[in-house]
């Protein structure tokens, strides 16, 4: 099953809205502002990153941040999701990011990385070596 850019958008929006309908769900102390923060806003700034990285490339993008983590942009949007959730207090929606963003940001690097893998073979194999994720 190929799931298609609009529908993970869509899906993106939906959990959004989900988080900040279900907000204040669990009780908190400053240190869940502190902490939230420091996982939204560099997720924000990983998936930004790679996002004009992966832009410049013309090939296999594999310098910048690419030549430390092979899916910053998944990465950081999973990190964005778990921060925002925190941020608002949802509990509902930290579940939600946990059981359907994680797992669907898995299922597309897979597919992801058999593409790569056909496409680019030995050189894609050698920089899955030497990145993270």
């Amino acid at each position: 099953m190929s799931i298609g850019r609009r529908e993970i958008f869509a899906l993106h929006i939906l959990i959004l809205l989900f988080i900040f309908t279900f907000r204040n769900q669990f009780l908190a102390d400053a240190w869940l502002s502190i902490a939230s923060s420091l996982i939204t806003i560099p997720g924000l700034l990983i998936v930004i990153t790679g996002a004009i990285t992966l832009d410049k490339a013309k090939n296999l993008a594999t310098n910048g941040i690419y030549s430390r983590i092979r899916h910053p942009i998944y990465y950081g949007r999973i990190l964005f999701f778990i921060g925002i959730a925190l941020f608002l207090k949802s509990i509902y929606g930290l579940v939600l990011t946990l059981l359907v963003i994680l797992p669907l940001h898995i299922h597309i690097i897979r597919e992801e990385e058999k593409l790569l893998a056909g496409k680019y073979g030995k050189k894609y194999n050698r920089y899955k070596k030497q990145t993270l994720f």
